[in-house]
């Protein structure tokens, strides 16, 4: 997140409690400003004509309008806003389908208020960003594929943790270039077209993703 530029955030989330307490936690970051916050996608969407949002908090699970169809709208409206979802479930399927709107990151509402600072940084970034705790439960390691070398199988893990192609460099002592040639490696092996079809995938499969 650059430093010199504040990033506009908005949070929707049905439980009154919760989106206060996220809020009053967020304001605390000198380099976030909420421009927002609502309890239901129908303000949500008419915030998003007021207001120009960076980066949308919303919660997958809401009654009369999903976070799923939300997001779906926001980026009709908005197609360069970014999205996180925060939700109670570790699971496979939804992370996909949350990845499948276009959104950049995926939270549990019991991960750290850390954690959720260092998302709303990743996906400010173009970033991916996962909870860890997603990355513990659903990387069982039981559908390894055999095509990828162990180089190729750490950097879809770093991938995955939100790292940059810089950051992946500096942990496995190799040169930017050499990442990119096994990105695209990894993703010709697999038949794989975007980083975001990557990270589903490795979700999907069940690769040990804990580092």
């Amino acid at each position: 997140m650059d430093l010199g530029k504040k990033t506009n955030v908005a949070i929707c989330d049905d439980h009154e409690l919760l989106l206060a307490g996220i809020v009053s936690l967020l304001e605390r970051h000198s380099c976030i400003t909420i421009a927002a916050s609502c309890r239901s996608g129908f303000e949500a969407l008419e915030i998003s004509h007021r207001h120009e949002i960076d980066v949308w908090i919303l919660d997958i699970s809401m009654p009369e309008m999903s976070g799923i169809e939300l997001a779906k709208s926001l980026f009709s409206l908005s197609p360069d806003c970014k999205i996180i979802f925060l939700s109670i479930h570790k699971s496979r399927h939804l992370l996909q389908k949350a990845l499948s709107t276009g959104a950049h990151g995926y939270i549990l509402k019991e991960d750290s208020i850390s954690e959720l600072f260092s998302c709303i940084k990743s996906v400010s970034e173009d970033r991916f960003y996962i909870s860890e705790k997603m990355n513990t439960f659903i990387g069982n390691g039981d559908s390894e594929d055999c095509t990828l070398s162990e180089r190729e199988q750490s950097i879809i893990r770093l991938l995955c943790h939100g790292q940059s192609i810089e950051d992946i460099a500096r942990a496995l002592f190799i040169s930017s270039n050499t990442v990119t040639t096994h990105k695209r490696n990894i993703m010709q092996k697999l038949n794989l077209h975007s980083e975001r079809e990557l990270i589903s995938f490795a979700y999907s499969e069940g690769y040990n993703l804990s580092l």
